[in-house]
């Protein structure tokens, strides 16, 4: 394996986007679209899968492909639970092997491919440079990078692992979410694990160690949890919102002109003025440096943290304004998926219609203008649920993977990837939705 593979440097161009912000990639957070995972969440401890129909392979000439029962973007892959043995399928970027697959198979997986050792799987959470797994019965296993214990398998090594590990002393998780370099896991008694970096806090465990098994936060009653970048949230039983960890963009909704200071323990959002006649939180969603919540009360969304290029608040007049409180979005929202991104913001309405909003430079937005207001993507179809990456959204429509954005990595799944902006410009625009085919287990 070549050293050179393992940690590509990412070279990124977005229109005007200055050094400060870029470095707030998300992957993701993301995380999963399933309904457990990070703003994603109807009942945290209830699994659901799309429908049927998910199991059902679908014939293409000789070849026979499944439909997708969920999806997850990471940084720059993406994974989707498959078939009926709700195996695991990733693309894109795999050069710390976050795609599944060994290193000397190469630095990207351009096309979809399995993920060996693992099936029954529930929900998906996807960080920089590692992929985690929830199973059926409770336990959580991960692939990819190590460095600070992404795997969470209470050892240094290997640095690099290309199938699931079990994450150490897990039987009883119901949803996880994972930011850059760390995971958390809700149990099933309302307490929170989490393991991996720790640099701001972001374990909860109020320390800044960064933790190769996994440690208990300093949060209980929780019903569902969120991880960003670097900081994490959670929703309370009470419909209270806490966060805790990196607070420099203001992702933790705690207030001051600046964001505030890191927080070590977890902090209320909730009880900020803001939102003391929204309701109870009935959703809550992390992005790399920003945050959602979906209340009661109408408008249901309200978010805080950075907010470059109208990223989080397209209603914000200037182009570079952070949002340290949480700031009411325009948009009727009542229980679809909200997931911010790094560049953009992608969320799912009653009717299963798509809007995104935010900076559009890779077509990540879909038909979005830079920093206007959320625009609607009928090429998406009727959306089930969404998932964005560093410059990429994926969506389930019809038990259908489809994705958009960026593609230097393959992470759009189509079997080819663009060129760095540094050698042919800007890299193509892919602001269309196009299906991935995911292979059976």
């Amino acid at each position: 394996m070549s050293p050179a593979l393992r940690r590509g440097a990412l070279f990124v161009v977005l229109g005007v986007v200055p050094i400060a912000a870029a470095y707030a990639c998300g992957d993701f957070t993301g995380d999963t679209t399933t309904p457990e995972d990070a703003g994603s969440d109807t009942a945290a401890d209830a699994p659901a899968a799309i429908d049927a129909s998910a199991d059902a392979p679908v014939a293409d000439g000789s070849v026979q492909y499944c439909r997708a029962r969920a999806i997850a973007a990471g940084y720059v892959h993406a994974c989707a639970v498959v078939g009926p043995t709700k195996g695991v399928a990733c693309w894109g970027d795999n050069r710390n092997e976050q795609s599944g697959a060994d290193l000397d198979a190469g630095a990207l997986r351009t096309t979809p491919g399995l993920v060996a050792n693992l099936d029954h799987v529930e929900q998906l959470a996807l960080g920089q440079n590692h992929s985690c797994a929830l199973k059926t019965d409770g336990t959580v296993w991960c692939w990819g990078a190590n460095d600070v214990g992404e795997l969470g398998n209470a050892s240094a090594s290997p640095k690099l692992q290309s199938t699931p590990t079990k994450v150490f002393g897990i039987a009883n998780a119901t949803q996880i979410s994972a930011g850059y370099y760390h995971t958390c896991a809700r149990l099933s008694d309302g307490t929170v694990k989490c393991w991996g970096g720790n640099t701001s806090a972001q374990l909860g465990d109020k320390s800044t160690v960064s933790s190769f098994s996994p440690v208990s936060a300093a949060v209980s009653g929780v019903a569902e949890i969120a991880a960003g970048a670097v900081h994490t949230c959670a929703r309370l039983d009470d419909g209270g919102i806490v966060c805790w960890g990196d607070n420099y963009l203001g992702e933790l909704g705690t207030g001051g002109d600046d964001g505030g200071p890191d927080a070590r323990a977890p902090e209320y959002v909730h009880r900020q003025p803001e939102l003391v006649e929204a309701g109870a939180a009935v959703r809550v969603s992390a992005g790399s440096y920003a945050t959602c919540g979906q209340f009661e009360s109408p408008p249901f969304l309200r978010c805080w943290g950075n907010n470059f290029a109208k990223v989080l608040v397209p209603n914000v007049g200037l182009v570079v304004v952070d949002t340290p409180r949480p700031v009411t979005i325009p948009f009727v929202l009542d229980g679809g998926d909200v997931a911010p991104g790094v560049y953009q913001t992608c969320a799912v309405s009653d009717e299963g219609s798509l809007f995104c909003w935010g900076l559009n430079t890779y077509g990540q937005a879909g038909t979005a203008t830079n920093g206007g207001p959320p625009s609607y993507d009928p090429a998406a179809g009727v959306v089930d649920h969404v998932t964005t990456g560093f410059a990429h959204t994926c969506v389930i429509s019809d038990a259908s993977a489809s994705c958009f954005g960026w593609n230097q990595y393959g992470q759009l799944g189509q079997g080819n990837s663009d060129p760095p902006p540094g050698e042919a410009g800007l890299t193509a625009a892919h602001p269309t939705p196009v299906e991935v085919l995911l292979p059976c287990p």
